[in-house]
């Protein structure tokens, strides 16, 4: 159950920095 959460979680952050770069430009990889 935690590792799910934990996955889902890191998934979320890739797809927010993925926005982030889209919106913003930011490249910071």
């Amino acid at each position: 159950m935690e590792e799910q959460t934990i996955i889902e979680t890191q998934n979320l952050r890739k797809y927010i920095r993925k926005l982030e770069i889209d919106v913003f430009g930011i490249a910071d990889t």
